[in-house]
């Protein structure tokens, strides 16, 4: 690096970004903006890897860097004529000496061999930092990480002349215990206090947070460039200004001796002194600021560092908030823990602990889970810590949900008031007035707020008496035990630590008439709010709407809480249609089978009436549909469809009787009870025609639309157009008791596989993705999951097999972030199938496998069930397996319903598996073959009816009923209009043209 100084951050270090064009735009996008965000220079030269490489320019361009950091995935990159590697390589090796960063992006399975080795170079070398990553988001924060942590280590410079450290004066504590995490604002603080222009900087943040140890780690850093001394002066003790003065004459060395007040001395002894003084837990004295203040002012050479729950609120001040560390996502990976700070400290302190102690796939989930509870407070995670060699980490996270008393007992030569987390938080409150204690344990009761809410509550509650609730805000503000951030609406909001808000809560309980009052009218107040959102999830308010109930969704279940333990229907019901409808927006029916059950407790408890009759049905029957979206058709689901349907009647008025018979009907198709399904439908419209409301006029004709595709195909057509005419996007969503996907998406998707069965492949194609799009537009998730199932169905018919992989990985994601099982299963069984026919037989059979073995704990509904084993048996005889593929075909066929479309694809597959067995069975597939022709033209299936005509064409070649069966066949082929480049077409017309038929596995 040219024996150049690099010093610190704010002289822009420059980082060369090194990777291939073809590939990786938006992983080198992230690079850029994480090097950015540290205020470094990227040198995004990507030439290298290009035809013709201007060679001297690149070089020139890395000879200028500080910090390599190369980009991989698959590509080598292209080698010059004049060169025996790449251009990516010689970047790579020209990178000698300097910070080398390396991150390849796995899986990478077409990889190129010269990459291969360049990483196994790499690596045998260890001259560079090598990690792999999987998305831009884990790769961004590897980057800001790693660069974090280089700038601490490398380029911590020292100004010019400074002294050495040992010849500096100095009585900072050395703790024996690792300084973890926080490398960002120790750089930043470095260069603060390094700033001649920066005199006064304070550290402030809630309790534990771990300001003090900071402060001393960042001092320790900058004892060269204070010639005269870094002193550490602990203010625990203090209570009064000039006690500040007097401990700073104790810490600090002065020259000669005096009779001067403290303060006076300091002026005279510090005037022309090079010096920091390390102001530890000034929240105890902040009325010595002014005096603190004028010594900086008197002593030119002076910087004061400060530890303080408050600021000092002097000018010249340069506030600092010391955040908690950072911590990992919920669902994190053991990878993605490891990069939290939390977590590292964590395992740092337990391991001291316990020899041996470290982060595993078994522990990972509870310590994150630790670490989120006790919000990445410090102090609270090292107490935590301590107690591990008492308790595994999944009992030490269940007692610590319980109780804050269990972080006690910290190291014996910690201050006293930090042994034990509640003695921390108390320290915290013993300066406050009793007003501000009043409001801080009243608004434990709080998942954040907005303070126009907070005062509406307060004013609610008399116990408080005449409170003054925005100085009382503001004053706890000051001290850090409330915080105020911006909102995921971009609006400011406070918040308050777990921690905190568990002690908060404690003290709000010890005045139990108090407590009771303030979580009165913190229900009322929300669930005023929840009246007003009401009706508001149509296209025109929904994402407003949504933002708003995301964040505030705490207290809406706060308040649904209290209304349970109340046992008050009323307020229940006022909150039920926001909180349902937010639910199913996002697809959450996990909260919303919550919801159901809680209301069915409250209700039991009501007197018998028409009305708690009709309540319970609507509950119930919800209940069902969301328990069918999240554990599949399960004993209970059943229970619950039987309790309805026997007491349906009970329910009169047409608005909420619509909604139980809609979900009856839902329960009846799921359970393929086709004609009681039916039954309902037809009550369902003449209901939704009384009424004149879109909405209910699509769901009914949504259900005639399901339940008339085994009967008649054109008239389930008509009934599924008419559903999505009524689906105007204009219209106002009735969301109480939605469940499931949207009937627009339900309708678009259905009608889109039977344009396609009935012989209209470009039109279905059109539906289809029409459909996956409206899912798309509306953001609701189990739709888009529906949408992608169906959408995979239609491309595996079209033997699309990429198309059937792609539609799969989509509906893996949706249900991982969801928690669906049943759309988990269907993805294993349809990327499991398009594996088979890609010719990963092995992989692909074990990943069906692993789909049906999860949908078979599901009790998956018999509707479904004959469709999966269909595609289960074509996947078996792709792979050859012919004996499973058979018993799989009879099983279907035991398991569809009368009318089912999948009936006539069956025999065409049995009659496929006779003709390749071993011992082919002519006879027997020919029958097969004829049954399925039968049923398709019966039905009016045409592509089924194709193939079957198809196979009997080429089955008959060449014996007397050969032209009868070429006859049919053209007969069949002619009545298409379009889709003449799918499989089945194109092997019809192959064989009409007397060429050899190419056909399709299955239909």
């Amino acid at each position: 690096m040219n024996g150049r100084r690099i010093r610190t951050p704010d002289q822009r270090l420059r980082v060369f970004v090194s990777s291939t064009l073809g590939e990786l735009a938006q992983e080198r996008a992230t690079v850029r903006d994480a090097v950015q965000q540290l205020r470094l220079t990227p040198i995004m030269f990507e030439l290298g890897a290009r035809p013709h490489p201007p060679q001297a320019l690149y070089r020139s361009y890395l000879e200028q860097s500080d910090v390599f950091i190369g980009i991989y995935w698959q590509s080598y990159g292209w080698v010059a004529p004049d060169m025996s590697i790449s251009g990516l390589e010689d970047e790579y090796v020209r990178s000698a000496g300097m910070p080398r960063l390396v991150y390849v992006k796995r899986p990478a399975p077409d990889i190129q061999p010269g990459l291969v080795a360049l990483i196994g170079r790499l690596k045998d070398e260890d001259s560079a930092s090598y990690k792999s990553f999987r998305d831009p988001a884990e790769l961004h924060d590897l980057v800001l990480d790693d660069l974090a942590v280089l700038l601490t280590e490398r380029f911590d410079a020292v100004d010019e002349g400074a002294a050495a450290p040992e010849d500096v004066p100095t009585n900072l504590p050395v703790h024996p215990s690792s300084f973890i995490g926080r490398e960002a604002l120790r750089g930043e603080l470095r260069g603060l206090l390094r700033s001649r222009d920066v005199r006064l900087v304070t550290l402030t943040g809630p309790g534990g947070a771990g300001k003090t140890r900071l402060a001393l780690e960042v001092s320790a850093d900058v004892v060269p460039d204070f010639a005269d001394g870094v002193f550490f002066v602990d203010l625990s003790a203090e209570h009064e200004p000039d006690e500040v003065f007097a401990a700073i004459v104790r810490a600090v060395p002065l020259p000669g001796t005096t009779e001067d007040p403290p303060r006076e001395a300091l002026a005279r002894g510090l005037r022309n002194a090079r010096m920091l003084l390390v102001l530890d837990n000034f929240e105890q004295v902040t009325d010595a600021a002014t005096g603190v203040s004028e010594l900086l002012q008197r002593c030119p050479h002076l910087t004061v560092l400060v530890t303080s729950r408050e600021f000092l609120r002097v000018r010249g001040e340069i506030r600092v908030a010391v955040p908690p560390l950072s911590l990992p996502e919920p669902t994190t990976t053991l990878a993605g823990a490891r990069g939290s700070e939390a977590v590292r400290l964590f395992v740092d302190r337990a391991a001291a602990l316990v020899p041996g102690f470290a982060l595993t796939d078994e522990n990972v989930t509870d310590v994150a889970a630790i670490c989120a509870l006790l919000d990445g407070l410090p102090l609270a995670i090292e107490l935590a810590a301590a107690r591990v060699n008492l308790f595994a980490a999944h009992e030490l996270r269940a007692r610590l949900e319980k109780r804050l008393d269990e972080l006690r007992g910290g190291p014996r030569d910690l201050p006293e008031r930090q042994r034990t987390l509640r003695r921390t938080i108390e320290w915290s409150t013993e300066l406050l007035r009793d007003a501000d204690r009043a409001a801080l344990a009243a608004l434990s009761v709080f998942s954040g707020a907005r303070i126009s809410d907070v005062e509406a509550v307060m004013e609610r509650v008399s116990a408080l008496g005449d409170l003054d609730v925005v100085e009382c805000l503001g004053s706890l503000l000051d001290k850090n035990l409330l915080l105020n951030a911006l909102s995921g609406d971009g609006r400011p909001r406070l918040a308050m630590l777990r921690t905190i808000r568990g002690y908060a809560a404690e003290q709000l309980d010890s005045r139990p008439d108090v407590a009771e009052a303030v979580r009165r009218a913190h229900a009322e107040h929300y669930t005023d709010l929840a009246r007003q959102w009401q009706g508001c999830f149509g296209p025109a308010d929904r994402d407003d709407v949504l933002a708003t109930l995301s964040v505030e969704l705490g207290n809406l279940r706060a308040a649904w809480s209290y209304w349970v333990s109340a046992g008050d229907i009323v307020g229940l019901n006022d909150l039920l249609e926001t909180l349902w409808g937010y639910y199913d927006q996002q697809g959450n029916y996990r909260e919303a089978v919550e919801l159901g059950n809680d209301l069915l407790g409250v209700l039991a408890l009501q007197p018998e009436t028409p009305e708690r009759v009709r309540d319970e049905i609507a509950v119930q029957t919800s209940l069902a549909r969301s328990m069918i979206a999240v554990r599949g058709y399960t004993a209970e689901v059943e229970r619950s469809i039987r309790i309805a349907i026997d007491r349906s009647d009970a329910v009169e008025h047409a608005r909420q009787r619509f909604s139980v018979l809609r979900s009856l009907a839902t329960l009846h198709i799921l359970r393929a009870d086709i004609a009681s399904g039916d039954v309902v439908g037809r009550e369902l419209l003449a209901l939704a025609e009384q009424q004149r409301e879109p909405a209910l006029l699509a769901d009914a004709h949504l259900v005639l639309g399901v339940t008339a595709m085994g009967r008649d195909i054109a008239e389930s057509l008509r009934h599924l157009d008419e559903s999505i005419e009524q689906c105007d996007a204009q219209r106002t969503s009735q969301v109480q008791f939605r469940v499931g996907p949207s009937p627009g998406v339900v309708a678009h998707l259905v009608s889109g596989l039977l344009l396609w069965h009935t012989g209209f492949p470009d039109r279905a194609r059109l539906r289809i993705d029409r459909g996956i799009e409206v899912a798309a537009e509306i953001g609701h998730p189990y739709s888009a999951a529906y949408a992608w199932f169906h959408g995979s169905l239609a491309a595996l018919w079209q033997r699309d097999l990429g198309r059937v992989a792609q539609h799969a990985e989509e509906i893996l994601r949706i249900a991982e972030a969801h928690d669906y099982p049943v759309w988990r299963a269907l993805a294993f069984i349809l990327r499991g199938t398009a594996w088979i026919g890609s010719g990963r037989h092995d992989d692909g059979l074990a990943e069906v496998e692993r789909g049906f073995s999860l949908y078979a704990g599901l009790s998956t509904p018999p509707v479904f069930w004959g469709e999966l084993l269909a595609v289960r048996a074509a996947g078996c005889l792709m792979a050859g397996r012919l004996d499973h593929a058979s018993d799989l075909v009879a099983e279907a066929a035991a398991a569809i319903w009368d009318g089912d479309p999948v009936e006539a694809d069956l025999e065409i597959l049995r009659g496929d598996l006779l003709l390749a067995s071993p011992a082919p069975d002519s006879a027997a597939a020919e029958v097969a073959f004829e049954r399925a022709a039968a049923i398709a033209g019966e039905r009016g299936a045409r592509i089924s009816h194709l193939v079957a005509a198809t196979r009997l064409a080429e089955l008959r070649r060449g014996t007397p009923r050969a032209r009868e069966a070429h006859a049919v066949l053209q007969d069949v082929y002619d009545s298409f209009t379009e889709g003449f480049g799918i499989p089945q077409l194109v092997a019809a017309r192959a064989l009409l043209d007397g060429g050899p038929a190419t056909t399709p596995v299955e239909s």
